[in-house]
């Protein structure tokens, strides 16, 4: 989990395990430099019994394989419980997804 990222982020050898097409080519701000990342599509994300369907980022990074960010975070309405360093669901809506529509 990155709240600091904005997609789902997979590195290059997930990318091309799950045969995942090219769309288009971002500009992406990177804590350093603005940089072209390619996105791909789609894959169906599962994380504590909710799921959805999001494109992915590639991820340029020799150490990280993945990042689930802002965007797939809020979508299935958990938060980062940054004390115990776990997804939590949202205490706002007793355990149920509830999406904003406002």
């Amino acid at each position: 989990m990155d709240s600091g990222a904005s997609m789902l982020c997979l590195s290059k050898d997930i990318i091309d395990q799950l045969g995942l097409v090219k769309l288009r080519t971002k500009n992406v701000n990177t804590a350093t430099e603005q940089i072209k990342l390619d996105i791909y599509g789609t894959v169906e994300l599962e994380i504590m019994e909710r799921a959805a369907v999001f494109e992915v980022m590639e991820l340029k990074h020799p150490k990280i394989k993945g990042l689930v960010g802002q965007i797939p975070l809020e979508s299935f309405d958990l938060l980062i419980h940054p004390g115990i360093n776990r997804l939590i669901p949202n205490p706002e809506h007793d355990n149920k997804l509830v999406l904003d529509l406002l």
